[in-house]
């Protein structure tokens, strides 16, 4: 796997190095200006969760929703994408397995007002998630309402979006969706396998979603998560750099229209470093906030 052409990928943190010198007080090798090919390994959580379609000549949202059976409104979440005209040839995008949406069971929720709700169906609801047959449900339980969709909020006459604009200091180049930020206390969050990018995240910052990487930013807007364009220091950024399950790194720095990251897995299993892409690179997805 090749990063984008648009991703500086500047490594400064290389595996093989084993020089006492260039140990750092993080435990990261340091090295300088390395230029490197990742070499991510597979993540195992929840294998089969996501899968990466390359963008092709003549393809549309509503092509590529139609030959992986899921609907446009699944592939504009999972990719944090605002329109359906915003692919193009080259580009890669993250693929769900199934159309639908997570719902995080609250204190009185009833499957008919979660069905109804999610323009779903009850019967299709208990088969798919394997509850008892009267739709009982686990409060702080995780749900799948297949080809289920919210209603778009109605926004009120004269009030207009709330929209930010691209700057070298990372501005945003799209709308924030959302309304909460993780606020847990770092490393208390849903458990991820060691060495991974998603371990390494989740000890940084409070991930309470599960997944590989390249649904976080789908069950991050499920839960309300705020997510976007707009690079910030101390985001997560989600990108298509691993091809089988995507990638996860922490934002350290935004600067002179570059992102400074660290991250796992990327120069070796279990390894750390940091390396700086483009905030232009189409390899990135979007942020959580």
């Amino acid at each position: 796997m090749v990063p984008l052409a648009k991703a500086s990928n500047t490594v400064d943190t290389e595996a093989k190095l084993e020089d006492p010198a260039t140990i750092g007080a993080s435990g990261m090798t340091m090295i300088a200006s390395a230029d490197l090919s990742p070499v991510i390994q597979k993540d195992p959580e929840e294998e089969g969760g996501v899968s990466i379609y390359t963008v092709e000549e003549g393809d549309t949202i509503s092509k590529i929703a139609k030959n992986h059976a899921i609907t446009v409104n699944t592939i504009l979440w999972a990719n944090d994408l605002d329109n359906v005209d915003e692919i193009r040839p080259g580009d890669q995008i993250f693929i769900l397995p199934i159309a639908g949406l997570k719902h995080i069971v609250a204190e009185g929720d009833r499957i008919d007002a979660i069905a109804k709700k999610y323009h779903g169906d009850k019967d299709r609801i208990i088969a798919f998630n394997e509850l008892p047959a009267d739709g009982r449900l686990e409060v702080g339980g995780e749900i799948i309402i297949p080809d289920g969709y919210k209603e778009a909020p109605q926004k009120p006459t004269g009030v207009f979006d709330r929209r930010e604009y691209a700057t070298s200091s990372g501005g945003s180049a799209t709308d924030i969706s959302g309304w909460r930020t993780p606020e847990g206390k770092a490393g208390t969050g849903h458990r991820f396998p060691y060495g991974y990018c998603t371990w390494y995240v989740a000890s940084k910052r409070f991930v309470p979603w599960g997944g590989n990487a390249g649904t976080w930013l789908y069950n991050a807007k499920a839960l309300g998560y705020k997510t976007g364009k707009s690079p910030r220091p101390g985001s997560i950024v989600v990108t298509t750099e691993n091809r089988y399950y995507g990638h996860v790194a922490l934002v350290e720095k935004v600067a002179g229209g570059e992102i400074t990251v660290s991250e796992m897995n990327y120069v070796g299993w279990g390894k750390t470093n940091r390396r700086t892409l483009s905030t232009g690179s189409r390899s990135i997805k979007g942020y959580i906030y």
